[in-house]
């Protein structure tokens, strides 16, 4: 799943009264090159959540899988 894939998403099960940012546990890595398309970025920076997507980001890297 892309992080910013994944920072759009939020719990919606019964019960759960926060269910933003979704726990991100990684069972394999894999990094894509892509080209950057600044029209697309723009578009996204609002609607991100800056905390969420950085956790996330932290929890992958931080994982002891290989890339």
């Amino acid at each position: 799943m892309k992080l910013l894939t994944h920072n759009l998403l939020s719990s919606h099960v019964r019960g759960v009264s926060r269910g933003f940012p979704l726990l991100l546990r990684a069972t394999e890595v894999k990094i894509n090159s892509v080209e950057f398309n600044q029209e697309f970025i723009s578009r996204m920076i609002p609607k991100m959540e800056w905390g969420a997507l950085v956790e996330a980001a932290e929890s992958v890297s931080n994982s002891n899988l290989t890339n």
